[in-house]
């Protein structure tokens, strides 16, 4: 930006990291391209599909809330690693949001991704353990994991709780117009049937019909078959 700025190039700087700048950066998107009925519409959409999460959860009595474990695989030199985000990302929030008590908070002080060693995890031993890989195939990874005696351990895993976060294009927990389904999915998963599946592919259709304005013909030809992780 700075580059551009010396060239007397005016730049717009979006962050897009909380539902709050999300909403915040749509709205200067829609007046720099001239259109704030379209900014208002969208930020709309999101506004009301996140209450209606948000009401849901706040029905639940804290002692019904899962201990969820979010963790990002990723290679560093070869090796695998595991980590959480801040407290103050999407991620976290995310797990909040859907009726989840994040276990990480305590090691995630900083301001970007905590690597966690496998011993750390198994102390945590939550009840759901969600994972989300931006690089590797997310459901390649949930099948290693599950080839690994230690993993097979975990409570999540005994219950079946092992979650491979949905991605398409991009993963749906990312800082990206994709975390409202992302949200929808983590909370019919959290606490299931608070939204039934049928509902979730509801939303998908109408998410890349309103957002991204897809036809059915092409959300069914171009999105539903990239979909992976356990979905829906």
């Amino acid at each position: 930006g700075r580059q551009l700025e010396a060239l007397n190039v005016s730049v717009l700087y979006v962050d897009l990291e909380t539902p709050e700048q999300f909403r915040r950066d749509i709205t200067a998107i829609g007046q720099l391209f001239g259109n704030p009925r379209r900014a208002e519409a969208l930020n709309r959409f999101y506004t009301e599909n996140l209450g209606e999460v948000q009401s849901m959860s706040r029905e639940i009595d804290d002692a019904q809330k899962p201990d969820t474990l979010l963790l990002y695989y990723g290679v560093r030199s070869a090796t695998a690693s595991f980590n959480v985000p801040p407290r103050q990302w999407l991620q976290t929030r995310l797990v909040q949001w859907a009726g989840g008590r994040p276990v990480w908070l305590e090691a995630a002080a900083g301001s970007g991704w905590q690597q966690v060693s496998f011993e750390q995890i198994a102390a945590w031993n939550p009840d759901v353990v969600l994972l989300v890989s931006y690089h590797t195939p997310v459901d390649e990874v949930k099948r290693t994991l599950l080839s690994d005696p230690k993993w097979l351990e975990l409570e999540a895993v005994k219950r079946g709780n092992l979650l491979a976060f949905p991605a398409d294009y991009l993963s749906w927990d990312q800082p990206d117009p994709r975390w409202i389904l992302g949200l929808n999915w983590l909370a019919g998963k959290l606490h299931p049937g608070s939204i039934p599946s049928a509902e979730i592919e509801k939303k998908v259709v109408e998410f890349y019909s309103f957002v991204y304005g897809l036809s059915a013909e092409r959300i069914e030809e171009l999105i539903l078959p990239m979909i992976q992780g356990d979905y829906p």
